[in-house]
């Protein structure tokens, strides 16, 4: 594809003339714009979307195995978007249809021994790639049950459609949404995402991600951002705007968004006890060898916060810990690590460590507070208001995403002791 136009592919309806083929309405477009995307419409109904391409792939689609029978290269630039693919094996035929009554696009391979076509591979694959099937602020994961929950800070516009199964309402804001105020908002990082529609985006290839954040976080109207090409350690802007539609979890592969998140929808506030937050999160995830991007275990507790204060209130904290640590750590300061880190997720920010005291409470054996229920438990609750006389210290947002981002929690402790 080298031209402004689009690449499109038509299917042909049957018809007893072969002379006249008229197209049928189920079609497939590389959209060329400044943020590609693979497409596939019924009419003027989009069903499946590749998510925008990183410079590498489409974000939506899962890295290719070790035993693909297809080679996959593309070229990426400001004069081309060529994408190939070319079988392993060289005496293998395959091709690419279009299928006009599944409204699918297989790859089909043709065995020699049964002299027919074999379905390698097909879009949509499954559930989670029928387009925006989780609605606005939706997010889809094939590995849960249901495939559909809000992300974090948004709850479904419609409780009666969401529990019969009837996500395309989406999800709203759980409070109202206010235009951030300066130096008092944050982002939140969700990783192994097919990126949002790109029709509401804006792309800035010449841009930093510090870039990027700023840009976003100095317009009301932006909801994440994330890098445009992956390539590297990442490069260009991609920004937007509106709602977010048709994200979905790509174990594995995907890229990184940063999107407005709880606190700072709810209250407008970035202080120390926002990132101390964070921080908890990322310790009990250290210790415990599992993301809580996801809905994980099997007794339906929310997220890995909540298996945690579920395990640590039973006593069995211990069992918490991954099976990869138990030879090389020390099981009391592992069980502390737990435990402070509990302490950093507290609902109300003033029930929350900072980070001074983390520290030192990392570095003793003084005796720790007992934590009470996390905030990622207790639902349709907010933030408590926090009276005009409280002080929190603002901090750089800029210095918390990048700490964040490197996933290197200490140095953010180093500038909070500055002071």
């Amino acid at each position: 594809m080298e031209s402004a136009n689009d690449t499109l592919l038509y299917t042909y309806n049957k018809l007893p003339n072969p002379v006249y083929l008229p197209t049928g309405d189920f079609t497939g477009s590389i959209l060329h714009t400044n943020n590609p995307e693979d497409t596939l419409w019924k009419g003027t109904t989009e069903i499946y979307r590749s998510g925008p391409f990183d410079g590498t792939k489409f974000s939506g689609n899962p890295s290719l195995p070790s035993n693909s029978i297809v080679n996959y290269s593309s070229v990426y630039n400001n004069d081309e978007l060529s994408l190939t693919y070319t079988m392993k094996d060289k005496s293998v035929i395959s091709r690419l249809v279009l299928n006009q009554s599944l409204c699918v696009r297989q790859r089909l391979t043709w065995d020699k021994d049964s002299q027919m076509w074999r379905l390698s591979s097909r879009l949509p694959s499954d559930l989670c790639d029928n387009y925006n099937i989780c609605g606005a602020f939706g997010i889809c994961d094939i590995g849960e049950a249901p495939v559909c929950r809000c992300l974090d800070g948004f709850k479904p516009k419609s409780l009666q459609n969401w529990t019969q199964m009837n996500w395309y309402q989406g999800c709203v804001h759980d409070q109202t949404w206010r235009c951030r105020e300066k130096n008092m908002d944050g982002f939140k990082k969700f990783s192994n995402v097919k990126a949002p529609d790109t029709k509401s985006s804006w792309v800035n290839a010449s841009m930093t991600l510090d870039e990027c954040r700023v840009t976003c976080w100095e317009n009301c109207s932006c909801k994440a951002y994330a890098n445009s090409d992956i390539r590297g350690e990442g490069s260009g802007c991609a920004i937007w705007f509106h709602a977010l539609l048709d994200i979905r979890l790509i174990p594995n592969a995907g890229q990184d968004l940063g999107y407005m998140a709880p606190e700072y929808v709810f209250d407008g506030i970035f202080s120390t006890k926002s990132d101390v937050s964070g921080f908890g999160v990322l310790v009990l995830e250290i210790v415990s060898g599992k993301k809580n991007s996801r809905l994980f275990h099997p007794d339906n507790y929310n997220n890995l916060i909540g298996h945690a204060w579920k395990m640590w209130k039973e006593g069995n904290a211990a069992h918490f810990i991954d099976a990869s640590l138990e030879d090389s750590c020390i099981l009391h300061e592992a069980l502390r690590c737990i435990h402070i880190g509990m302490l950093c997720v507290q609902h109300h920010p003033n029930d929350r460590l900072n980070m001074a005291s983390v520290v030192v409470l990392l570095s003793n054996e003084n005796v720790l507070p007992s934590p009470k229920d996390p905030s990622y438990l207790i639902k349709d609750i907010s933030t408590e208001k926090e009276s005009s006389s409280e002080n929190f210290t603002s901090i750089s947002v800029n210095d918390a995403w990048r700490v964040w981002n490197e996933g290197n929690p200490m140095n953010f402790i180093d500038t909070s002791l500055e002071d």
